[in-house]
């Protein structure tokens, strides 16, 4: 899940900053009303911040992940167990980030 989150944050960067872009040059986007514009500039500034911070959410989650999957392992007395939990749990997030990135259905992008 590591390098799945990795290759991942630049692609939610540029797909958060054309979504911001087109959100404040719309014309009837969010942000054409001209006090909603300092808000927008902010939110086009603090997007590397946010996925940043994604990023290293997700970082930190896959070693707990691990570490779960290794007491689900212990406790199934099963190695393959552990090992189809970790990967049900990575195909998981992976369809779940597509959705949010607006990739295909079925993307093998990590």
């Amino acid at each position: 899940m590591l390098t799945s989150v990795l290759y991942k944050a630049p692609i939610m960067l540029y797909k958060g900053w054309v979504r911001l872009a087109y959100d404040l040059m719309g014309k009837e986007a969010p942000f054409s009303k001209p006090f909603c514009v300092p808000f927008a500039g902010l939110f086009i500034l603090l997007w590397p911040v946010v996925v940043s911070v994604v990023a290293f959410a997700g970082t930190v989650s896959s070693f707990f992940l691990g570490c779960y999957a290794a007491a689900v392992a212990y406790q199934e007395n099963s190695t393959k167990r552990g090992l189809l939990y970790v990967i049900a749990a990575i195909s998981l997030f992976h369809e779940y980030t597509n959705d949010f990135l607006y990739l295909r259905e079925g993307s093998y992008f990590p």
